[in-house]
Parts: structure tokens; C-alpha cells; sequence
């Protein structure tokens, strides 16, 4: 290669190491919202109450909630990671 194609190919390799590393930050940071959120819902499913009676079955409904919306396999590994940070 001359010097042009290797100021090409550093140019190409050093974009291509950024996009990497901004989808993994933006990655980390939708896992992390959706982890969130999901949590907040399982709460909402298993604290949802009237009249001091449960209208649903806990965390079943939630989990039939998320199976429908094919959400099922993301799920459980979303919570724990975000249970782990704190």
C-alpha cells in the first residue's frame, strides 16, 4: 500500500472503532433504560391491587404479559443486570 491507501484504511478502521464504540455505549445505556423499565412494570403487575384485592396473579401476569409482547427472552437477564448494579 502507498501512503494514501494507508491514510484511507486508518481513516475507515478509526470510523468504523467509533461507530463500535458509540453503539456499545448506546447499547449499555438502552439495556440499562429497558432493564428500568421493566422492573417499574414487574412492580406495577405484582403491586396492583383494588380494594385491597389482587386483580392480577403477581409476577405470572407480567411474565404473560411479556411473553405476548415477545419480550420473554430479553427479560429476565435485563432485571438481574439491573439488580446488580444496585
Amino acid at each position: 500500500m502507498n501512503s494514501n491507501e494507508d491514510q484511507i484504511w486508518t481513516e475507515l478502521v478509526n470510523t468504523l472503532w467509533a461507530e463500535v464504540e458509540a453503539l456499545t455505549s448506546g447499547t449499555v445505556a438502552n439495556r440499562l433504560a429497558l432493564g428500568q423499565r421493566f422492573h417499574e412494570l414487574r412492580s406495577k403487575y405484582s403491586d396492583r391491587n383494588f380494594g385491597g384485592h389482587r386483580l392480577t396473579s403477581g409476577h405470572g401476569s407480567f411474565e404473560e404479559e411479556i411473553r405476548k409482547r415477545g419480550y420473554r427472552k430479553m427479560v429476565k437477564g435485563l432485571i438481574s443486570a439491573l439488580n446488580q448494579l444496585g
